[in-house]
């Protein structure tokens, strides 16, 4: 299983509070929840925490294993996954909604080699944002 530095960087940071809990709770309980792997790439997209305590001690764990079709779906999941969290404050609740919205509406399409110069171009931010949502979710 392999670290994707990018990915890893998306999953807001543990205080060491709770990362001292977590460890003392996987150390009395052993790791619970399995650590969820990018079948593909066999990449670690979420467990960052629990799969450094649990290599720290020597503590088997379960692998969860996803097939997502590129990276961009991948970080559409990552950023749906961190929004089911309890823990999250307001501000890092809009901070993953903007990623999604930002990935969801791309570029401007359209013919830009048209020969007129107020040619419709497509806007895909205009995509209702509530549905690409529900996708992402499923």
């Amino acid at each position: 299983m392999k670290i994707d530095k990018e990915f890893k960087a998306l999953i807001f940071s543990l205080a060491d509070e709770e990362y001292s809990l977590l460890e003392k709770n996987i150390l009395r309980d052993g790791c619970r929840d399995a650590l969820v792997v990018w079948k593909e790439e066999d990449i670690l997209i979420d467990g960052h925490n629990r799969y450094e305590i649990c290599t720290k001690h020597k503590i088997e764990f379960k692998e969860k294993h996803i097939s997502l079709p590129n990276r961009t779906a991948v970080l559409d999941w990552i950023d749906s996954n961190q929004l089911g969290r309890r823990n999250l404050s307001p501000d890092m609740m809009r901070l993953l909604r903007g990623r999604l919205y930002n990935r969801t509406k791309g570029t401007q399409g359209g013919d830009h080699k048209s020969k007129y110069q107020n040619d419709t171009l497509i806007d895909r931010s205009k995509r209702p944002f509530s549905r690409r949502l529900r996708a992402v979710r499923l």
